[in-house]
């Protein structure tokens, strides 16, 4: 987080801990960086998504952190 903390990757990954795990981290908000959803739409299916304005995250997981259903798109159309 302290190197890149408004890295893609990195808001993606520290969202999902917090997600995850119920637990807050001590780091501070994500400012000004563009909304990034938590997992990518062209390769899994995903919901709407709701906006995490800490960490700049759409969460669009189709789920919940106590079940998540991971359905990889094999329709091929993201082709």
């Amino acid at each position: 987080m302290k190197q890149k903390p408004t890295g893609l990757y990195t808001r993606r990954i520290w969202f999902l801990y917090e997600w995850l795990v119920g637990r807050e981290l001590n780091l501070p908000t994500a400012d000004k960086v563009s909304y990034v959803d938590a997992v990518d739409t062209e390769l899994q299916y995903a919901s709407s998504g709701q906006n995490s304005a800490r960490h700049r995250v759409r969460n669009n997981l189709p789920g919940t952190p106590l079940y998540q259903a991971a359905f990889p798109d094999t329709s091929g159309a993201a082709s």
